[in-house]
């Protein structure tokens, strides 16, 4: 027997973007839902590692207490390796003199914030799959739910997908991508855990492979003697393998020495996990009754390590939307537009410059041009490191971007 429930709000997907919504819905005065499919805790392939500005909006959510406990790894930056092994120092704490990244396992961050919204009254069901998402009909959608004891069917006046990007919500809502939205860089991630790094504490490190290659590596202590390691390679290299995954991963940790020398003496533990492709996301993040946010939104390349704090900052977004949308007692696709609108303010240069940071890593001659020019352009560099640490005011974001701030870099 199928029941019944009605809700203002309901949120679809408990990782970090979807237990932020539910937590800002929660201290905005509304009862929302979560649900997630999982039963948590519940592993996630990622690098681990976000950017400095994600502890201010964790403060917020009133999660930073329960992380600052753990004790969470304090990354004060990353080294960044050209393809020749020249290197340059994106250093947040040198520049700022407080900001560090956060490096935590997802296992861990994951669990921690979806506590935080049961501490503050949200109504979390794990083990719920959401199997359709019915169209607008009266002011509101509803769920078909699947759970242990049977199917639920839920009307909810707004349903925000915060599950991912093969988001049932989105594709429920008719906001799946065409075929030429996010086609570039068509990559995969691979991660796994390793014990006994013992040449990384405070710096991270990220990699970029030689003409051939294909992608680049990503090392993040994780504190407690855990390192994450993992290699963003081209879709086309992964599907040409022609070997194991662990023999594959084993030469990927070859081809590039700075990986190779900083695991010297390390071991794996666990297993090897994938995720892609890397860029992915919906037509648009609203349709009538449905806003998306976190990776159903959109998902790219992580090289500059805003995955974390764009889904926690794009939370707070959408419960902007969410709330006028409500309190005005209309949840279609025009009261939820201004969604779009203050997601493209927000995230529009940052989004930018990572699809620049792409083009050097996609091109590794000019990546060797670049780096060593960093290190003796101390005002460009610092531009960067604001930029690429979420820590750039939209001015400097912007001046990025600039035809000036590319000659200055680029010239001999």
């Amino acid at each position: 027997m199928i029941a019944a429930e009605s809700r203002d709000v309901v949120v679809v997907g408990g990782g970090p973007a979807g237990a932020a919504t539910a937590i800002l819905l929660k201290q905005a005065g509304y009862d929302p839902l979560l649900l997630d499919r999982a039963t948590f805790p519940r592993d996630k392939p990622c690098g681990e590692y976000s950017s400095p500005r994600t502890i201010s909006i964790l403060r917020r959510l009133g999660v930073a207490e329960a992380i600052e406990a753990l004790p969470p790894h304090r990354l004060f930056g990353m080294r960044v390796y050209a393809p020749n092994g020249t290197h340059y120092t994106v250093d947040y704490h040198a520049v700022t003199g407080e900001h560090y990244a956060l490096s935590i396992p997802r296992l861990t961050l994951d669990t921690v914030i979806l506590d935080g919204a049961k501490r503050q009254g949200v109504e979390v069901r794990e083990g719920a799959r959401v199997k359709t998402v019915g169209p607008y009909v009266d002011g509101g959608r509803t769920l078909t739910v699947q759970t242990k004891a049977g199917e639920r069917c839920i009307r909810a006046r707004l349903v925000i997908g915060a599950d991912g990007h093969h988001s049932v919500v989105a594709k429920g809502a008719g906001l799946t991508a065409a075929r030429w939205q996010h086609c570039w860089p068509h990559r995969v991630g691979i991660m796994a855990h390793y014990a006994g790094v013992t040449t990384l504490e405070q710096y991270g490190a990220m990699v970029v492979g030689p003409r051939g290659f294909d992608g680049y590596s990503g090392i993040a202590p994780l504190g407690g003697g855990l390192t994450n390691v993992a290699f963003v390679v081209g879709m086309r290299a992964m599907k040409r393998r022609g070997m194991p995954m662990e023999q594959f991963f084993a030469h990927c940790i070859e081809a590039l020495p700075p990986v190779r020398e900083a695991l010297v003496g390390a071991r794996r533990v666990g297993k090897i996990h994938g995720v892609g492709p890397l860029a992915q996301g919906a037509r648009r993040a609203v349709a009538d009754g449905v806003l998306l946010v976190g990776d159903a939104a959109v998902y790219l390349d992580p090289f500059t390590g805003e995955g974390v704090y764009k889904a926690l900052r794009g939370a707070e977004l959408a419960v902007e939307a969410a709330d006028r949308a409500l309190r005005a007692g209309h949840t279609d696709v025009k009261m939820l537009r201004p969604y779009l609108a203050a997601r493209r303010y927000t995230f529009a240069e940052k989004t930018l410059a990572n699809y620049l940071v792409q083009m050097f890593v996609h091109l590794p001659a000019l990546m060797n041009y670049v780096t060593p020019r960093l290190g003796s352009r101390p005002a460009l560099a610092r531009q960067l490191v604001l930029v690429l640490g979420d820590l750039g005011t939209k001015r400097e974001q912007r001046g990025l971007l600039s035809p000036v701030y590319l000659w200055n870099l680029l010239r001999p």
